[in-house]
């Protein structure tokens, strides 16, 4: 079992390329697990935490990339997580509503389950 920082998202396993920007630099990364707050990335070198990054990802068998900005939480190039390679943890910045729409049924396909987000007391459907 991988042990991460809490989170109250529903993780699901994702391998994917990936582009991180951000701190005038870009690298090519591995996206490892996806959720619809956040997404871990295997990435060289990791950004420091705190640092805005803008993630670009494609969706397994899905057309067009996903372009989301978001915040590194949780730095793990030193493996503190054993299971997970050299990488950090990204919470997802306020994506755009449709992008937030095909995370949510990539999520949703791939637990097999019938669930619903909570978000602030609200729900996707609200």
């Amino acid at each position: 079992m991988t042990h991460q920082p809490y989170s109250a998202m529903w993780r699901v396993p994702l391998q994917a390329g990936c582009r991180l920007e951000g701190g005038g630099s870009a690298a090519a990364g591995a996206l490892c697990n996806l959720s619809l707050g956040g997404a871990y990335v295997a990435v060289n070198p990791v950004p420091r935490v705190g640092e805005n990054v803008l993630l670009s990802f494609a969706l397994p068998g899905k057309a067009g990339p996903i372009a989301v900005e978001a915040v590194v939480c949780w730095d793990n190039s030193g493996r503190q997580a054993p299971g997970l390679p050299s990488g950090c943890g990204l919470e997802f910045l306020a994506p755009a509503w449709a992008d937030r729409s095909r995370i949510e049924a990539a999520v949703r396909a791939s637990t097999g389950s019938d669930w619903q987000i909570a978000e602030a007391g609200s729900t996707l459907q609200d």
